[in-house]
């Protein structure tokens, strides 16, 4: 099968075109490990915090506001384009120039979207998104003026994590969240999540994509 524009090699070996994406290109073990190594807000950040970290508590935390366990999912889902095309700056990334950049990470976002069976455009994940923003731009960066922000930080600490443990937690809460949302209760995913178990269990019972 002839596909369109070149592709990049992924974590686990595999090609993806990113231009031409197909559902059967997409792990989630390369999102993970990809994502656990990019860092928010372009590097600037006064420590290490990845992108994998802020997916996994922005998790939680709509489970905890909303406790569908989907959104959950969706927000765990919703940075993983960018393992593909790259943690773009939002100055550069809304430049007419970058028409190209925005139509595959679009194309991208729908393969996820249809992979996973989650709406990653959802307004609760838009307002954890613009939340989490407020509280990293707290802990992370320098202060300065002119944000703009549309929310106040929340009310959580953040301790960075390292990029090993970023993989392992985002995998980790994956993993838990295909086994809640296959009808496994939270008691056992809980005690799962703390042995090999878990991606196991998950392989075996969920019928989730990844």
């Amino acid at each position: 099968m002839t596909r369109y524009g070149d592709w990049s090699q992924t974590l686990t070996g595999r090609r993806f075109y990113v231009f031409d994406p197909h559902p059967d290109d997409i792990f989630i073990e390369d999102i993970a490990g990809s994502s656990a190594k990019i860092c928010r807000f372009g590097g600037h950040s006064t420590e290490f915090y990845s992108v994998a970290q802020h997916c996994v508590v922005g998790s939680h935390i709509v489970e905890e506001l909303t406790q569908n366990l989907l959104l959950a999912f969706g927000f765990l889902l919703h940075d993983s384009g960018e393992p593909y095309v790259g943690d773009m700056t939002r100055p550069l990334k809304l430049m007419p120039e970058m028409e190209a950049y925005r139509k595959a990470e679009h194309n991208i976002n729908q393969v996820l979207a249809k992979k996973f069976g989650v709406d990653l455009n959802h307004p609760i994940i838009k307002e954890v998104d613009d939340k989490m923003l407020a509280t990293e731009r707290k802990y992370f960066m320098v202060p300065l003026d002119g944000w703009h922000l549309k929310h106040e930080p929340m009310d959580i600490e953040l301790k960075p994590w390292t990029w090993q443990r970023s993989q392992r937690e985002y995998l980790n809460r994956y993993y838990e969240l295909c086994l809640r949302l296959d009808g496994a209760p939270r008691f056992v995913t809980s005690i799962l999540k703390h042995t090999k178990l878990l991606k196991l269990s998950t392989i075996a019972f969920s019928s989730r994509g990844g």
